[in-house]
């Protein structure tokens, strides 16, 4: 079901099947970057300049894993926040109900843009793939979200993992697809391996598909690392207008 928000109010309208009320624009989108850290403070020159890391998010595939509660979400509503202040349209498929319309509403200067965000609740891995599926030929989007990717999947992959990941690839393969036009943002849930190392959920599927794969941190000090295309890494907190950099 979709989270109750204000009306798009556009004119010209067509309904995307299966996904009721989602409104927009006809026409080509535009490429756009996505500018996730727009709204954090300039970190310090020896860590890293704020302009080098925001060039990694440009119109691709961006993955981000995390455990809870490392940032993950928080991101997300910040790249959100990011296109509906210029009035852009943004898809965001929530797995999780991590979408917080009262979390989202701190990032925001201007409230009424909140009717520019079409939020999706998940219900299970195969309504899921159906609803990625129908995304193959949207218009008029400037991101999507997939919050988290991995978490039905999860559960699918204890009783048939073939077929989980015969599935979350062909999601993958959909979305690299659509990231050539429209920016992608996907979270992925994360497991240890025998030697404790933190990897994300189908991690090699994950890292077939994905064109940028951040993993945060959580413990001992919130930490951004960019694994792919090159390494960089800073620390952060959060705080209510998104990330701060220490």
């Amino acid at each position: 079901m979709l989270l109750a928000l204000p009306s798009t109010g556009l004119s010209s309208s067509v309904r995307l099947p299966g996904i009721p009320c989602i409104s927009m624009i006809i026409g080509k989108p535009k490429k756009l970057k996505i500018n996730l850290l727009l709204k954090i403070s300039k970190m310090p020159a020896e860590i890293q300049k704020t302009e080098d890391i925001l060039k990694t998010f440009k119109n691709n595939l961006t993955a981000l894993y995390g455990e809870g509660g490392s940032g993950k979400t928080t991101l997300c509503l910040m790249a959100t926040a990011e296109k509906i202040v210029n009035s852009q349209k943004v898809i965001y498929l929530d797995a999780e109900s991590n979408f917080s319309a009262e979390r989202f509403a701190q990032l925001l200067e201007n409230k009424e843009k909140i009717n520019n965000v079409l939020v999706l609740k998940l219900k299970n891995f195969n309504f899921q793939h159906e609803q990625i599926k129908k995304l193959e030929n949207i218009k008029n989007i400037s991101l999507i979200i997939v919050d988290s990717i991995t978490h039905f999947y999860r559960r699918l992959y204890r009783r048939k993992p073939e077929i989980a990941r015969a599935m979350l690839g062909k999601q993958l393969s959909i979305l690299r697809k659509i990231s050539k036009s429209i920016p992608v943002i996907i979270t992925g849930q994360v497991y240890s391996d025998m030697n404790k190392k933190i990897l994300p959920l189908g991690n090699t599927i994950i890292k077939k598909f994905s064109d940028t794969l951040i993993e945060l941190e959580k413990e001992p000090k919130r930490k951004l690392i960019i694994k792919k295309p090159e390494k960089k890494a800073f620390y952060f907190e959060i705080v209510n207008a998104g990330i701060k950099i220490i």
